[in-house]
């Protein structure tokens, strides 16, 4: 299903007979999704399924929505964090929808960025998240494991679990999945113990008062962290930088496959682009080289003097497609607007907790 359709759908904006219709499949699908969901959550909260504790202390890194809340920077912010205080820290994934080349598994989006963002950090991906968690500890000697998005995988236990919830669209429609793009309800905001709200920045105040009234009403705390991801430089295929104010004015098309195009699109427009097309794909699109021909052709039909993109996204383009135009991607870094103090001070508890299980 086309993204923006899908997202006008749920949304409630396509009206008509066939959209009620739709959404009122989706609503019935969505009883049986949160059947499912309550019983596996019960599952662990009953000691039904166990859940197994690492050697080291876990960092979760995770949503109450699908897609789009900015996880990656997140974590790679995190990851920094620990090595400049000369920690060593590993991240863990289930390498969700990797690449395939010549009929190879290649490394998936996630990974090729924070590989580009956080260069040494170990980053171990398999769907057994207990197993590579022994394994990070035992061939990197890892103290403090970062796992991402991993509020859901609830087999390894966590010493801190950070929840992320975008400002632009926090709730996701205020539906389970598949009618919304909650993949929990939203009491399951008491398991976490550190609330970021991301692109805090792009957030009208009306909208982030009403964010923290919900965080009140399901948590008993408005308390929380706002993060911003604010552009610092743009980079090329082979990693070479330019400076942001070169898009200041330029006719460009922009292009991106994530789970929040609007953030995006919000950026662009505040770093003073002109944006000419936008092409939106669904999220963790794999760009194939019938993609490139299309970008390349609109990008000469509009006469842009660029192609910008998210740097999740120009990691999966082809290196050897030529473009007509620079093709560049915009670099992001994580900036905490409030709640610094609260923040350093529960990482620093993690810190600690490495310092006991070494002494």
């Amino acid at each position: 299903m086309n993204p923006d359709f899908y997202h006008s759908l749920m949304s409630g904006r396509s009206r008509g007979v066939v959209p009620s219709c739709l959404r009122g499949a989706l609503s019935m699908a969505s009883v049986g999704y949160a059947v499912a969901v309550r019983l596996r959550n019960a599952a662990f909260d009953r000691g039904w399924k166990t859940i197994h504790r690492a050697d080291v202390p876990v960092i979760s890194v995770g949503n109450l929505t699908a897609g789009g809340t900015g996880k990656t920077p997140c974590v790679a912010f995190l990851a920094e964090w620990f090595r400049e205080r000369g920690t060593r820290v590993a991240i863990l994934s289930r390498g969700y929808r990797a690449m395939q080349s010549e009929g190879s598994i290649a490394d998936n989006d996630e990974k090729l960025l924070l590989d580009r963002l956080c260069p040494g950090v170990p980053h171990l991906q398999q769907a057994d998240r207990v197993e590579i968690a022994k394994q990070a500890v035992r061939e990197f000697s890892s103290q403090v494991l970062i796992l991402d998005d991993g509020f859901q995988h609830r087999r390894l236990a966590r010493d801190l679990d950070i929840m992320l919830i975008d400002c632009l669209n926090p709730w996701g429609y205020g539906k389970l999945l598949p009618r919304g793009l909650l993949r929990e309800p939203l009491s399951s905001l008491r398991r976490a113990d550190l609330i970021f709200l991301t692109r805090a920045d792009l957030c009208p105040p009306e909208q982030s008062e009403r964010i923290r009234r919900t965080l009140q009403k399901y948590r008993g705390s408005a308390e929380c962290v706002e993060v911003a991801f604010r552009p610092t430089h743009l980079v090329g295929r082979d990693a070479e930088t330019a400076s942001i104010e070169s898009l200041r004015g330029a006719p460009i098309l922009a292009a991106c496959g994530i789970g929040n195009p609007q953030g995006f699109a919000q950026t662009l427009d505040r770093l003073g682009c002109r944006i000419v097309g936008f092409e939106r794909y669904a999220d963790h699109h794999h760009y194939t080289r019938d993609d490139c021909l299309h970008l390349a052709d609109r990008a000469a039909k509009l006469h842009t003097t660029a192609i910008v993109m998210t740097e999740k996204d120009l990691v999966k383009i082809p290196p050897d497609f030529e473009f007509p135009v620079p093709l560049c991607g915009l670099r992001l870094g994580t900036t905490i607007l409030e709640g610094k103090i609260f923040f350093d001070k529960m990482l620093n508890n993690v810190i600690e907790q490495t310092q006991r299980s070494e002494s």
